[in-house]
This record gives structure tokens, C-alpha cells and sequence, in this order.
């Protein structure tokens, strides 16, 4: 009787946890939806924006791009992801410029020329800051 005793015991044990796991499955489900929507949202919103945003790492290399910076420097997003930022800069003082983003530097509405894929010098407003992970925190 003992053992049928401990064995109903172990079984309910086994359905609580069962369904602690089939409520946590489910949470997580919903959680992942959510990003999903707001990572959405977000993208839409980038897509919106009409000026350029080009992301870059610390290797000043192209992430991602929105499709104003798409435009502006006649590239698909395939070609842009991954390449080196620096063929697209017209001038090697941004260079400089962009390296000092990584330090904390921030630029402002600075002119400049940009070079597109084929090329071409535009003139345009630079603006660049460094992203920190503690931004994402929020």
C-alpha cells in the first residue's frame, strides 16, 4: 500500500509539473508574439523615416539599412549588408569622424559627401552616434 500511495503521489507531482510546463510553454508563446509585433512595429517605423539610417558595427561595416539608404546609395540591401562603410564615404575625414563614435564622439548635421554604388559624390547631413547595449536596456 505504501508503494501505491508514494506512486499516486509521484503521478500527481508529475501532472502539477506537466502543467506548470504546458503554462510556461504558453507564456513564453505569447511573449514571442509580442516581440514579434513590436519588432514589426519597429521595423515599419524605420521604414518610414525618410532619411538614410544606415546601422554600422564597430568595423564600420553596413548591418542594416532602411530604404531611403537604399535609395540614396543606389545599392539593394543585399550588396550593402555586410560591406565596408568607408566605400561609400567621399571624404577621408569622416573616417576619422566615425571612428571617434566608437570613444563616445557624437556628429551633428555635419556636410559631407556620401558616394553611391556607382560613384557619384552627394552632398548630404551626416549625423552619427554610438549605440551602446545599456541604450537597449531601457
Amino acid at each position: 500500500m505504501a508503494v501505491d500511495a508514494r506512486l499516486r503521489r509521484a503521478q500527481r507531482k508529475i501532472e502539477i509539473l506537466e502543467k506548470m510546463i504546458e503554462n510556461r510553454t504558453r507564456e513564453v508563446f505569447v511573449e514571442q508574439a509580442q516581440m514579434r509585433k513590436t519588432r514589426d512595429y519597429f521595423a515599419s517605423i524605420v521604414e518610414s523615416v525618410q532619411n538614410a539610417l544606415i546601422v554600422l558595427n564597430e568595423k564600420l561595416e553596413i548591418v542594416s539599412v532602411n530604404s531611403a539608404a537604399v535609395h540614396l546609395l543606389e545599392a539593394s540591401r543585399t550588396a550593402l549588408a555586410g560591406s565596408d562603410f568607408q566605400q561609400y564615404l567621399g571624404e577621408e575625414k569622416l573616417v576619422d569622424a566615425l571612428t571617434g563614435t566608437l570613444f563616445g564622439e557624437t556628429i551633428l548635421q555635419r556636410e559631407a559627401k556620401l558616394k553611391n554604388s556607382n560613384g557619384v559624390l552627394l552632398p548630404v547631413l551626416f549625423s552619427a552616434t554610438l549605440l551602446k547595449s545599456d541604450d537597449l536596456a531601457g
